[in-house]
């Protein structure tokens, strides 16, 4: 009967996007969904419904933060357990409903430009109240998730969630709101990801299965063999560093791999060869105590890979690059060249489109110093840029 009596009460639109939400759900019925099914996405999406309406409640009340933080907290559990479909309904909810209000941000300019310049203790009141009444309700709400235990990654992975939904909505107007809430999320994001909460952490093989377990999952332009694969790219004459941040923990944030060569080279073979040629035997095992440090002279980074979807427009790989140089020369004084060994994004698309595609490394002050044909003959290089690699040199 209350859930009944709840429906009945929410505005027009929102009945009617419920009734959408249902209509869809009774054509995938015939699809095999249950009955029973059903009923649950139903009532799951009502329930979230009152408990966003329960939490917007408290907003510019004096109750205490851990009541709210409790409900957002119970929130985070409902939206995490919907399914796709009520997730995008609550996304869009979030988005319409709990955006600024149009009409109030003009009477507040008008009562702004209205009051005369040199009255400024008036002018600071409307501006203030002009400020305030330009931030959503929904950038509240996140302030109150990011403080609960991993409310941080919820936000990252909402914010995931955001850009599918954005790049499903084909009417432009229809995603304007969402946008909206996409810059506010991103906005508190790179607030919250700025390099000074970032910790760097260099990963061997003595640090934990976790943390190489997801090295290794995580790798995307070279995929990882096997363990022995991943114990070579953090032994001796290489070196893996990653982001971390303290509201996730044990969670790499940007991973970066280099390889640590006495020239730059030409492919990834050449990386093995140059190890070979330091080594002098491809099966000698050398500690990292053992390095021979002036027989390196070049640093290659060749792989660099942004782990959370969540965080797509937050430039953080620029920062790790930095601070691995700064580590790097730092323990090899030798090092007078570092390069990347990157393969060229979607060049095989590029050379059939004829579609220009922008490169990290050049945004980030390096030029393009070689092209090297069949440097990755992987089948993975081979479909993502016809086995083409480039070397971009930073110094």
């Amino acid at each position: 009967m209350l859930r009944k009596l709840t429906f009945e009460l929410l505005p027009i639109v929102y009945r009617c996007r419920l009734a959408n939400t249902l209509k869809h759900n009774i054509k995938r019925e015939y699809n095999g969904i249950s009955s029973s099914t059903l009923h649950a996405e139903a009532n799951n999406t009502l329930h979230v419904d009152e408990q966003l309406q329960e939490i917007f409640k408290f907003k510019d009340t004096k109750i205490s933060n851990w009541i709210i933080e409790n409900k957002a907290h119970a929130l985070c559990i409902s939206y995490t357990e919907s399914n796709k479909d009520n997730r995008q309904w609550i996304l869009c909810t979030l988005a319409s409903r709990y955006a600024v209000q149009h009409n109030d941000i003009c009477q507040v300019a008008k009562k702004l430009v209205c009051t005369e310049p040199e009255n400024e203790r008036q002018m600071i009141v409307h501006e203030r109240a002009l400020k305030n009444i330009l931030t959503p309700a929904y950038h509240w709400l996140f302030v109150i998730i990011g403080r609960l235990q991993h409310g941080v990654k919820f936000l990252v992975d909402l914010r995931t969630d955001v850009l599918q939904l954005i790049s499903e909505m084909k009417d432009p107007d229809e995603s304007i709101t969402v946008q909206q809430l996409n810059h506010t999320l991103r906005d508190l994001l790179l607030l919250w990801f700025s390099v000074g909460f970032l910790h760097m952490e260099r990963i061997t093989w003595e640090s934990s299965c976790d943390i190489l377990q997801k090295v290794s999952d995580y790798e995307a332009i070279h995929p990882m063999r096997n363990w022995l694969d991943l114990k070579r790219r953090v032994g001796p004459y290489r070196r893996c560093y990653i982001f971390t941040h303290p509201s996730m923990p044990r969670e790499p944030i940007v991973v970066l791999h280099t390889a640590l060569c006495d020239v730059i080279p030409d492919s990834v073979k050449g990386i093995e060869e140059a190890e070979t040629r330091i080594l002098g035997s491809a099966k000698k095992y050398i500690t990292f105590l053992e390095e021979d440090k002036s027989k390196i002279k070049a640093a290659i980074f060749y792989s660099i890979v942004s782990t959370q979807k969540g965080l797509q427009g937050i430039e953080l790989g620029n920062y790790l690059i930095k601070e691995v140089v700064s580590e790097i020369t730092t323990e090899f004084p030798a090092i007078r060249q570092l390069s990347s060994l990157s393969p060229i994004p979607n060049f095989k698309t590029w050379l059939f489109d004829k579609l220009k595609q922008a490169n990290f490394h050049l945004r980030n002050g390096a030029v393009m110093w070689r092209i090297n044909w069949m440097a990755d003959p992987s089948p993975r290089g081979v479909a993502n840029s016809c086995g083409i690699m480039v070397n971009y040199r930073y110094i």
